[in-house]
């Protein structure tokens, strides 16, 4: 985590057979300590790859999310808020 200075959102399924929620979960509370903006979402009952269209909408939607406070931008659309930590207001 040490060479990562840019900002991560990790979005992962809770039932994730190839890579456990446990790393990237690590690695979020990494970020967080090392004031590196950083975005974790567990989406329960998901795997490696999403298959629900709930969990494909709200990922994307949150990467949306996250890109406009990143960046600075107002999407077009209303999008629920999603918690970014470490961002400057």
């Amino acid at each position: 985590m040490k060479k990562i200075s840019a900002a991560v959102a990790l979005f992962h399924g809770s039932e994730d057979r190839v890579v456990s929620s446990e790393q990237s979960e690590m690695i979020y509370k990494a970020l967080k300590e090392k004031r590196t903006p950083v975005m974790f979402m567990l989406f329960e009952g998901e795997g490696h790859g999403f298959v629900t269209s709930d969990a494909i909408k709200k990922s994307v939607e949150a990467e949306l999310y996250f890109y406009s406070k990143l960046f600075g931008f107002s999407p077009a659309d209303q999008l629920a808020q999603y918690n970014v930590d470490n961002l400057s207001p």
